[in-house]
């Protein structure tokens, strides 16, 4: 469930692939410069940091995302430290050399079904966008 969830993460939000910044309720920045955290009335354009006199900003998830729960379990669960794992191995696998001994059997078959989640989710995602047919000439 956790990988099914890490490949959807856009749509666990409701800023969509926007992120916060696409939220309709996120009303929170952080300071760039200095790390303010405060409430803007409107995140695309919150003016300068009222402490330091930055312009550099952060806009924070809402008081509700989903993400928030998803970073949760990510961190605080067995099952999130073996899919943090399994990212690490995906990347060392695509960019170096690793010996096949330091991979577990559990990390082989996590390795799977992420791969399985992601070509699934585009596959979905394949079927939702409208057929494209040619043009007569």
């Amino acid at each position: 469930m956790l990988i099914f969830r890490s490949v959807r993460a856009a749509e666990l939000c409701d800023g969509g692939a926007d992120g916060p910044r696409g939220c309709p309720d996120a009303n929170d920045v952080r300071c760039g410069k200095c790390g303010l955290a405060r409430t803007v009335d409107d995140t695309n354009a919150p003016g300068a940091c009222p402490q330091c006199g930055g312009w550099q900003f952060t806009v924070s998830r809402c008081a509700h995302c989903k993400l928030d729960d998803l970073d949760y379990a990510r961190t605080h669960s067995n099952a999130g430290r073996l899919f943090e794992r399994l990212l690490e191995l995906e990347f060392d696998a695509a960019h170096f050399s690793i010996p096949w001994s330091d991979v577990t059997a559990e990390e082989v078959r996590g390795l799977q079904i992420l791969k399985e989640e992601r070509n699934r989710y585009q596959r979905e995602q394949m079927q939702k966008q409208p057929h494209a047919f040619p043009c007569p000439s």
